[in-house]
């Protein structure tokens, strides 16, 4: 268990560790927003895909290669600061950088097919059809 803990130490003294974190960080808000619309007893689909549609444009929008290398800066800045030794890193950061990329496009291109416009038309339909009946 101390070996587990020393390594998780170790990983996380690394600038990569540190980006991906960030990277994270920037998912996070959006999904839990997200998360509690579709857990809402209140909701309907339409506000549901609305809400859907706003996420994937904040994570398509809102996603800042260089914003998030300044915050990871900032991190590092301060935890030098507080005495915490930063190893250097193996992974390059354009490999880094293409990883994070990669996930973000991952998580919009899943997010888009959950909630395509061919589903939303689907519900839509079948609202209308059970209104009516």
């Amino acid at each position: 268990m101390a070996s587990d803990a020393g390594g998780i130490l170790l990983t996380l003294r690394k600038a990569s560790t540190l980006q991906f974190l960030a990277v994270l960080r920037h998912f996070r808000q959006p999904f839990a927003r997200l998360s509690k619309t579709l857990q809402s007893s209140n909701l309907n689909i339409v506000t549901a895909m609305s809400v859907a549609k706003a996420t994937v444009a904040s994570f398509r929008d809102g996603f800042d290669m260089s914003e998030i290398a300044d915050e990871v800066a900032e991190m590092k800045n301060e935890a030098v600061a507080a005495g915490v030794r930063m190893d250097e890193d193996m992974s390059s950061e354009q490999l880094v950088k293409t990883i994070s990329e990669t996930f973000q496009k991952s998580v919009i291109k899943n997010l888009e097919q959950r909630f395509s416009d061919e589903v939303s038309e689907l519900c839509v339909v079948s609202c209308e059809t059970h209104s009516n009946a």
